[in-house]
């Protein structure tokens, strides 16, 4: 759906200076070029994430059961890839503008795009940080409707969908760094990890972070073990191995790859904490009241505008067919 839509938008800039009266469409256009950076930059975290998959040493090569999205371009599917993307929909239909300038128009999938080079480069904790913060504006036009709080809550929201495939991925390449980096038998403790591995839980819930790190590295293969600490607290341990992490069980091997909604509060926990509340509750609103399972009215991008049916209507529609 969205290699379709980014083929159908090739003829977005054309259209608009071949329009007589493209001057008063400016804020139209600008709309639309907005939502094209939007699906490119969601384009580009599942594709991500499929490179991170197949890239993983410790798990065994994907399966044609599993859920991925990924690009072929003339490049590969692999990181260039992403490039290909912009080259072929972005900087190909405007050959008289800089490079610079063409990136700094689309943040959305400029943001996107750090990401890759961070998981790429193995800054596993920048990307966390990345994902966490989202980009740093939404629209470079001026205008104000694509920088709201609602807005930039609905797109990290949505794009933290996106690469919620990767988290596991990317706390398992981070693992694998750690079990390098500690010595072989050493002891480190759940709440640690949850911090290093970047786990968290609603209310900053401690124990319920440690839990999910040691049920995490103890799927990877690494043994745990209950002890004492210093203070005469029982607490949970993971012993490092410096033996290369390999997973074959079907069980972690499903986790790790399709971890469901077991990182739900990093998707959408930390939202609520990161943005103006007022913001979104008016984004909550607007969510309550679209239909969702209208498939026709998610052609008017204006959410305002979206016809609500009720369950009667709906009800009779049905019956009428």
């Amino acid at each position: 759906a969205l290699t379709c839509y980014l083929n159908l938008s090739l003829t977005l800039d054309e259209e608009f200076l071949a329009n007589e009266d493209h001057i008063n469409d400016a804020n139209f256009y600008q709309e639309e070029c907005e939502t094209k950076d939007e699906m490119m930059a969601y384009m580009a975290l599942l594709h991500s994430s499929a490179v991170m998959r197949s890239d993983e040493i410790a798990l065994p090569p994907p399966t044609m059961g599993e859920v991925t999205s990924a690009l072929t371009e003339e490049s590969g599917s692999g990181w260039g890839a992403i490039l290909s993307t912009f080259c072929k929909h972005v900087m190909s239909l405007r050959r008289n503008t800089s490079f610079d300038s063409l990136v700094c128009n689309i943040p959305r999938w400029k943001w996107a795009l750090d990401l890759a080079c961070m998981a790429q480069e193995g800054n596993y904790q920048r990307y966390f940080l990345l994902l966490e913060k989202g980009p740093d504006i939404l629209s470079t036009s001026g205008c104000n409707h694509s920088n709201t709080a609602s807005d930039r809550a609905r797109f990290v929201i949505l794009a933290r969908c996106c690469a919620s495939h990767s988290l596991n991925l990317v706390r398992l390449a981070a693992l694998r760094r750690f079990n390098h980096a500690f010595g072989k038998g050493e002891y480190v403790s759940g709440s640690d990890l949850a911090h290093l591995l970047r786990f968290r839980e609603d209310g900053n819930n401690n124990e319920q972070s440690a839990e999910k790190a040691i049920t995490f590295c103890r799927d990877a293969g690494l043994p745990t073990v209950v002890k004492d600490d210093c203070s005469g607290f029982v607490k949970s341990y993971v012993v490092f191995k410096s033996a290369p992490i390999s997973i074959s069980e079907e069980g972690p091997i499903s986790r790790m790859c399709n971890p469901g909604r077991l990182n739900d509060c990093f998707v959408f926990g930390t939202i609520f904490r990161s943005f103006n509340p007022a913001g979104v509750e008016t984004l909550v609103d607007r969510l309550e009241q679209c239909d969702i399972q209208d498939v026709d009215s998610w052609e008017d991008r204006n959410c305002e505008n979206i016809c609500v049916r009720s369950s009667k209507s709906r009800f009779d529609a049905n019956k009428d067919r």
